[in-house]
């Protein structure tokens, strides 16, 4: 058996191999960031600095990118859940990815989708039932309809605005 030197610990290629060649199986089903990776790896209950070696050389390999993981996630949410900012925020911190790389993420991505007005719009065009009640001059559908909005993560602003400009015509 050959053996390898991490750090202070000596351990076996076999081992190193069997946790590489499990985490880019895990990658190869979807996407990961570094911490749903560490946790789906966690449960093998491999060692930790063998584990460490391997994310390290998965990061340095670019098959882990947490930056681009993000990007590609926030878009996403953009433009097929047709989420707004906040919920955005949310959902990428829930994924693990860290406050700063969540942040610039969601900024990035909804600029390039057209904005969280754009966002809006359609999800209310594929939602007709929802722009309706913003149409009435009924105040509890009005309520109704901003309850959805921000639940999907549309800031007051946007909210106000989209049902100001009456993009449901």
């Amino acid at each position: 058996m050959e053996a390898h030197q991490f750090g202070q610990t000596t351990f076996d290629y076999d081992t190193y191999n069997a946790i590489y060649d499990k985490a880019i199986s895990i990658i190869s089903m979807a996407t990961q960031s570094e911490k749903n990776l560490r946790d789906k790896l966690a449960k093998y209950k491999y060692p930790q600095e063998m584990l460490d070696a391997v994310i390290n050389e998965l990061k340095e390999s670019d098959y882990i990118n947490d930056e681009r993981n993000a990007l590609t996630y926030a878009t996403n949410l953009y433009m097929y859940k047709h989420y707004g900012y906040i919920k955005v925020l949310q959902k990428l911190q829930q994924r693990g990815i860290s406050r700063e790389d969540s942040n610039n993420a969601a900024k990035t991505a909804l600029e390039e989708c057209g904005g969280e007005e754009e966002i809006a719009r359609m999800f209310l065009e594929s939602n007709p039932d929802i722009a309706q009640l913003c149409q009435t001059k009924d105040q509890a559908d009005k309520k109704k309809f901003y309850n959805k909005m921000a639940s999907r993560g549309f800031s007051a602003g946007t909210i106000s605005r989209v049902c100001r400009l009456e993009y449901f015509d």
